[in-house]
């Protein structure tokens, strides 16, 4: 198993996953927020490595990648739609080309 992989039975995060999460921008704040991580990512079986959750706040997000991984798990997912961005003005658009991020992005589940 690699140095990386999350196990069960873990109780903190190892030398080498620590460096990885930093490298990848997750921060946690205290020891606590880290095990509090760790905890969520264990339980939910979701790799912050594969960006499928992150941290946020101090509170871990599951990113879309991790919710597709959540609905393969059910056996019952058939796909998306292709996915929109809306800007500022209400508009729904299935390419974004703005410099600026879009105010809302949205995905139908099948």
């Amino acid at each position: 198993m690699s140095e990386l992989a999350i196990t069960p039975d873990q109780n903190e995060w190892n030398p080498a996953q620590k460096a990885v999460l930093v490298a990848a921008g997750i921060k946690p704040s205290s020891p606590e927020e880290g095990l509090l991580f760790l905890s969520f990512c264990q339980r939910t079986g979701l790799d912050p490595l594969s960006r499928q959750v992150y941290l946020m706040q101090g509170k871990p997000f599951v990113s879309i990648d991790g919710l597709r991984l959540i609905a393969e798990r059910t056996g019952q997912y058939r796909g998306q739609t292709v996915p929109e961005w809306c800007g500022e003005n209400g508009e729904w658009t299935d390419v974004w080309l703005s410099q600026q991020p879009p105010a809302a992005a949205r995905v139908g589940v099948l």
